[in-house]
């Protein structure tokens, strides 16, 4: 990498840390709509970083969650689907973080009383699970009991 861009590489790294550090603070002070201001500004900037970077599906993810913490769910959705688009770019389809991410999106569906929604993600889940777990590992069995 030459030098100027390694430098901006380092700066906007530097950047993302300092807008995902604040907002996991503001988020463990219940301050949800300042979380979203600094988890969209860390999106933002792990964009500029790559659409393939890990910060970028991190960032989306816990953007997601404040935007489910303030029942705009739609919003949440499609910050989770970015995320697990971003993840299986990185790790591939069949991963678990990948996994994980689709639990996730299915426990929220649940949890609004979309059941319809939900099953399928958790099938997903769980047969990406009993491909990389054994069948009777944590995962598998918290996918089965959601």
């Amino acid at each position: 990498m030459p030098d100027a861009a390694r430098v901006v590489s380092l700066s906007l790294t530097a950047e993302w840390e300092a807008a995902n550090g604040a907002g996991d603070e503001a988020q463990s002070q219940g301050e949800y709509a300042i979380a979203e201001q600094h988890y969209l500004a860390a999106v933002r900037i792990a964009e500029q970083l790559g659409l393939e970077d890990p910060r970028l599906a991190t960032a989306l993810l816990k953007l997601g969650r404040v935007h489910f913490r303030a029942h705009r769910y739609v919003e949440g959705e499609e910050c989770l689907q970015r995320a697990v688009g971003v993840q299986e770019r990185l790790v591939g389809p069949d991963h678990p973080t990948v996994a994980s991410l689709l639990q996730q999106m299915a426990k929220d569906c649940s949890n609004r009383g979309e059941p319809d929604r939900a099953v399928p993600l958790l099938m997903r889940a769980i047969s990406i699970y009993e491909k990389t777990k054994e069948p009777d590992h944590r995962q598998v069995l918290d996918c089965l009991t959601a």
